[in-house]
């Protein structure tokens, strides 16, 4: 009877761990029915702030600076984070980094892909599919500005890394308010993936918040395109500027601006140094442009040559190997196909680039930011004026203020007089523009040149006088002189005197036939 009975206790004991499982798989169904948001595999993320930043930064960022902005004496921009992302699991997981839009995130780590292709190896020796490794730094990259969402990092099984993180609070459109801030950084994972399986997304798995506090001060960029106006493109500047150069371009002002050119007799060398470090490959951040110039040395050497170094200055197609010596030469293979055509005409060639009475200027300025100011400012507009020789003399042609503010865009559009020079010798007139607000230098660019009415007529005559020097213009017998001197290399006199040697003993020799066929004939 015992035994009977231990048996069935025995029994009863076997079947409770089936009960109470069933129990908790319908607790557990019952609350997958009231809860919407399950919680997925496990995974661990945190960060500490580093007091270094890393060795890699972002292009753009200037090595040598420190993460301080000058106009935030209360507090910086920048956090570099050394963080730690852990997957305990058995199977690989994807995280997935989000911000909000007003912060930028950039990673300094390097990551390496490997894919394969088809191609020649030339260990083995021949054509298959081989591995190509990629590296590039960055592996957490988010910029909301520049739709960059570079934003998930895939961990294989037991896997630990340690990324570097630096978090940028200077938004160029979505900028974050002066004082204290609380910046998120949301870490997800997204899918995941066991041994020979595919990826199963992951839509409400675990979600692991890291917050970090930023001091802000007020900070602005100012943002301004100087430019001759009555160009086509009017892509920089806003739809009330495009009505006031509309209204301010009329026939006048498009040949104005077509006068000017900037390629044709100055080279222009400009840089454009960063007031502080920013984010976004060189695109944003406060840039202040110095441009320089200097005089194509070719017009120097060409007006201060003689008329026979002159013409073989300006036909001399292979000086520097790309089929011309330079604009000079383009510009007078230009006027010889002018000249073939129109053989009988006077060509006034150097007169287009002839400096106008007055040119259109345009003016924008933006503040962008989270600054509340408003900051005074002057437009400085120079003529250089230079001869051959290598003088120069400036002129301040035009002052004008203005006032910027955090609220507004600024537009300036105008008629600038640029009267001629007054100096006797000189030849090219430069045009330059400066920016100064607050008593700081913010641009100095140069808009372009153009020639003066004696420096247009110069260069007229030493055309006509290069076309003559080649045996291209003049009579039969100058053309001919001409050709054979160029030819050789020597001045035209040379050859005439030549031939003016030769003509009295050629004349002697018959005179002296003619008399003595004469005298037998009698």
């Amino acid at each position: 009877m015992y035994r009977i009975l231990g048996l069935i206790l025995i029994v009863l004991l076997s079947l409770c761990p089936m009960v109470a499982s069933e129990e908790n798989n319908d607790s557990e169904s019952g609350n997958q029915d009231t809860v919407i948001e399950r919680v997925g595999p496990e995974f661990f993320f945190d960060c500490v702030e580093e007091a270094s930043r890393p060795q890699i930064i972002p292009p753009g960022r200037m090595h040598n600076s420190y993460e301080v902005r000058p106009d935030l004496p209360s507090g910086d921009v920048v956090k570099h984070l050394g963080c730690i992302l852990q997957n305990p699991n058995n199977f690989n997981i994807t995280v997935e980094l989000s911000v909000s839009s007003e912060v930028n995130i950039w990673s300094p780590d390097e990551y390496c892909v490997e894919s394969y292709s088809y191609r020649y190896d030339y260990q083995d020796r021949q054509w298959g599919y081989y591995p190509d490794t990629y590296c590039n730094y960055g592996q957490w990259v988010i910029s909301s500005e520049l739709g960059m969402q570079n934003s998930t990092i895939e961990l294989s099984n037991n896997e630990t890394l340690y990324p570097h993180l630096s978090i940028y609070a200077d938004s160029y459109f979505n900028p974050i308010q002066s004082g204290w801030q609380e910046i998120n950084l949301t870490t997800r994972i997204t899918k995941t993936q066991w041994y020979g399986d595919n990826q199963t997304s992951c839509i409400n798995c675990s979600a692991i918040n890291y917050t970090s506090f930023h001091l802000l001060n007020e900070w602005s960029n100012i943002e301004i395109n100087s430019r001759l106006a009555c160009a086509n493109n009017w892509g920089y500047i806003s739809a009330n500027q495009i009505e006031e150069i509309v209204e301010l371009c009329d026939q006048d002002m498009f040949d104005a601006f077509n006068q000017l050119y900037v390629a044709e007799f100055i080279d222009v060398n400009c840089n454009s140094p960063m007031m502080y470090t920013n984010f976004n490959y060189n695109m944003y951040g406060q840039r202040n442009t110095n441009c320089e110039f200097t005089v194509d040395s070719f017009w120097g050497m060409l007006y201060n040559s003689t008329k026979l170094e002159q013409a073989e200055l300006l036909a001399n197609h292979e000086e520097d190997g790309y089929g011309y010596h330079g604009y000079g030469n383009y510009h007078f293979q230009d006027y010889l196909d002018e000249k073939r055509e129109y053989p009988n005409n006077e060509i006034d060639y150097w007169g287009a680039p002839e400096c106008p009475e007055q040119f259109p200027m345009a003016y924008t300025f933006d503040v962008l930011g989270n600054s509340n100011m408003t900051k005074h400012g002057e437009i400085q507009l120079i003529s250089h004026h230079h001869n051959f020789d290598g003088h120069s003399t400036s002129y301040n042609i035009h002052n004008h203020t203005f006032e910027i503010s955090s609220k507004n865009s600024t537009n300036y559009v105008s008629r600038i007089p640029l009267a001629q020079s007054e100096e006797e010798g000189d030849f090219l007139v430069v045009l330059e523009s400066r920016i100064i607000i607050e008593n700081e230098s913010y641009e100095r660019t140069i808009l372009g040149s153009c020639l003066t009415k004696s420096g247009a007529d110069s260069l007229n005559e030493i055309y006509e006088d290069a076309v003559l020097t080649m045996g291209i213009t003049g009579g039969p017998l100058q053309r001919f002189s001409n050709s054979i001197a160029f030819t050789i290399g020597v001045d035209s006199f040379v050859v005439v005197g030549f031939f003016s040697m030769c003509i009295p003993p050629i004349l002697y020799l018959v005179l002296t036939r003619l008399v003595k066929r004469v005298n037998e004939e009698f």
